[in-house]
Parts: structure tokens; sequence; C-alpha cells
């Protein structure tokens, strides 16, 4: 039998579409959907491909290069057709082809030419005619046939219900939480967040920052929430705020941080804003709102300030894993609401549901002064190791000394997607990154 190009050419994509499988999309974004969080820089680095270039065993065409039988080839696929052009012993019926098979013939070989059919135009119903013939109003682009048969509507469309619209009023919008009003900056009487409206640039989010949730992310919380705290003694041979954890010392508590002043005072800094150029210390502190917006370099930086370091990852291991090798810090196994691990959630969706993309607000201060957000230090007395280290997992992600960039043990929205509990390691950032869940805690030699 004689084989044809395109016959052999449909056969192997036939079988090639039926040997692939159907991918599935991707698993949508949770936080949009008000799930558990799943940060977008939480995720960049989760799966990697081991072999990216393994495909697998490619599909079996039922044909051998010595054209002899495949003994695999399915019953349901078989061509009629040998490489070797032998007749086919079993060749498959529905493979035949009629070379006396005629086509049917036109049942309306003849049609009116000006018959085009009934069309319909944001739900008013038309016909498909020549536009001479119409004698309403004539859409193009609903039918068949020349340029000139265009759909008739059967009554002409209502008019512009507001043809002249208010060139100011773009619509409502929500930030922080708070509902407002797209309009010209210069026209709002309370507080503005530009990037949550349609139209040009001065066209922002006006909001009365009396609602609800009231937050000025460019005013320092009064009063200071972490005045008056006193860093506690340290363990022997270690300096304040400090626990002795075999041959070196870790912070008891997230660190928070103190300003330097050129008077030789200090003062504490605020917990919701990056240092910058500030000159800052790392303090260790129960009951403080601790540091988050903070990069690894600065925080090594208020490390360094008081005689400390940033942990390397298998000190920070070690903290939080005990001499066990525990998952969590408080045990082998998860104990829902011990640690502040789970916000049902996502702050940024929270306070910016109406953005195009809430993550792009991530370094917004008022995320972490949301209810039921950041904790004091200390605050989950459960969530402590047998050598009394507090809030190692969950509260604030903790940069370690790595020089790639690695911070660890989840924050308060979660603490599962990346590794449990202890195990929480996320490689997605270089050092200079920042958001709102980014903290750290030091460790020192011994």
């Amino acid at each position: 039998m004689h084989i044809t190009p395109t016959l052999l050419i449909l056969a192997t994509t036939t079988l090639a579409t039926l040997a692939a499988g159907c991918a599935t999309p991707e698993e949508a974004a949770a936080w949009l959907d008000a799930g558990p969080d799943q940060h977008p820089k939480d995720d960049i680095d989760a799966h990697r491909d081991p072999d990216p270039t393994d495909h697998g065993p490619a599909p079996d065409l039922g044909l051998d290069l010595d054209a002899s039988p495949d003994p695999d080839l399915d019953a349901m696929f078989d061509l009629g057709l040998d490489l070797d052009a032998s007749p086919d012993l079993d060749p498959d019926p529905d493979m035949d082809f009629d070379p006396d098979m005629s086509v049917d013939p036109d049942p309306d070989p003849d049609p009116d030419p000006e018959s085009w059919g009934p069309c319909q135009v944001d739900g008013i119903p038309g016909d498909c005619i020549d536009i001479a013939d119409c004698q309403t109003e004539a859409i193009p682009g609903f039918c068949p046939g020349p340029a000139g048969v265009q759909c008739c509507l059967e009554e002409a469309p209502d008019p512009d219900p507001d043809p002249d619209p208010d060139p100011n009023d773009w619509g409502p919008c929500n930030a922080r939480g708070t509902p407002g009003t797209c309009i010209p900056a210069a026209d709002c009487p309370g507080r503005t967040t530009p990037g949550l409206c349609p139209g040009p640039a001065d066209i922002q989010c006006c909001t009365d920052d009396d609602d609800a949730f009231a937050c000025d992310p460019d005013i320092y919380p009064d009063p200071d929430p972490n005045a008056d705290l006193i860093e506690p003694i340290g363990d022997p041979g270690c300096p304040d705020g400090m626990a002795a954890i075999e041959d070196f010392c870790v912070d008891r508590y997230e660190a928070a941080l103190l300003e330097l002043l050129p008077d030789g005072t200090e003062t504490p800094h605020s917990p919701y804003h990056n240092p910058g150029a500030t000159p800052v210390r790392a303090v260790s502190l129960p009951d403080a709102i601790p540091q988050g917006y903070i990069d690894a370099h600065r925080a090594a930086a208020a490390c360094n300030a008081s005689g400390k370091r940033l942990c390397t990852d298998a000190e920070w291991l070690r903290a939080c894993r005990f001499t066990d090798d525990r998952t969590y810090p408080y045990g082998p196994a998860r104990q829902p609401g011990l640690c502040n691990d789970a916000r049902a959630r996502h702050p940024a969706v929270e306070l910016f549901p109406d953005a195009p993309n809430p993550f792009d607000h991530i370094q917004d201060a008022c995320i972490n002064q949301l209810p039921d957000a950041l904790a004091p230090t200390g605050s989950h007395p459960e969530c402590v190791t047998p050598e009394g280290l507090y809030d190692l997992m969950g509260n604030l992600h903790e940069w370690t000394a790595d020089p790639q960039g690695t911070f660890r043990g989840g924050f308060y929205v979660d603490t599962v997607r990346n590794g449990n509990g202890c195990l929480y390691r996320t490689t997605a950032h270089d050092r200079s990154h920042y958001d709102y869940s980014t903290g750290f805690r030091c460790c020192a030699d011994r």
C-alpha cells in the first residue's frame, strides 16, 4: 500500500496529540481570593525542576525503524499501513477511501442575494440587509456578505444617558481598608493615595482618615510603642537581651531599633519604617513592636552597632529546633495558635482591595498597624523554645547572614508555604529587599 506524506503526517500528529498529557492551570494566587497568604516573594523559589531537559519518553507511534510491526501498537491507532509498503493484513475499515464518493449538492443553490439572516446589536434585534434598504440604523461588522450588508436594527438605540459625564468622577476606591473616591488630588479634603484609581496620575483615592481604620504611613505613631522599654541582662558571657546557646548567644526576642542621636542619646526608631541612612542599633526587648520593613544590610549594621551580628543559618536552625531537631519551636507537631502564624486575610489585600496589584504596596507602613497583624514580642508565651527564645516561628521573617539573601521562620500570615515552622526558608530576594514582613534577630560569639 502506498503511503502518502500527508497521511503519514496526519497519523503522527494525531498519535502524538493523544499521547501527550493535558497540563493543569497554575494554582490561582491565594491572597487575591482571601485565602491563606501567598506572599509573591515567598513562592518564587518554591519548586525547581531538577532536570529541565528531561521531558519523559517520546510517544510510541506503533512504527519501528526496521519496518517491522510494533507489538505495542494499540489496535485503535492501526493506520492500515506498514513502512515496507506491503498490504496491511488488518486494515482499519474506517480509513478506507471511496473514490466514487460524491459531495451532496447545495440544498439552496440560488438563495435570495438580499436575505442574509437575522442579527443583534446590544440586545436590539435586526436583519442583515443592504444599507440602502435600511429605514432605521445600520451597524457594520455584525453580518456576513459584502460590506454594504449591515445589521439594520428594528428600532433605533437609546441615546447616551450620560453624554457629558463629570471628567473628575472616576468612581469609588478603597485605601487601607477605608472607602474613598477617585478624584483629583488637589480636590481631596482628606488623605490621597496614588496607584488605586484609573485615569491620569493626579486622579487619586481620596479617603477620610476619621473612618474605620485610620493610619498615616508618614507619621510615627504617638505614643511611641517602644518607649521606656529596657533590654534585659543577657546570660553569662552574652550581651544584653541574649540567651546562651552552646558556644554562641542569640537574641531572646525579634529585634527592635534605637536611633543614635548626635548628642550621644538614643531614642526608639519607628518599627514601621526602614531606617535608611539613620544610625541605629539593635536591641532585644520584651513587649516591643519588632522592627519590620528592614533589609539584611541594615539589619547586619544594627547588630554590629550593639556588638552582635546576624545569625548564620546553622545557628538560627539550632536555636529554633533545639537539640532534638524539632519542626516547631515548641515541639515536633504543629499546634495552631501558639504562635502568631496564620492571619486569615493578607493585610495588603485588606488595605488595598481595589489596587490592580495589592502587593505593589507591601512597604506601606500601615500594613503592620492593622488589627490582628504584627504582635508585640513575647505576647505569644507558648511560642517559645526550651531555652527561652520567642517568636522564631511567625510574627516576622528573620534575616540570616547568608550573603545571597535568606530569611527564615515565616511571618504572621504564613508559616507553611516555604517549609513548616523552623524549616520555613525564603531565598527569593537579595539582601537589599525589605517589606512589612522582614525582621531579624542577632547572634554573638561567647
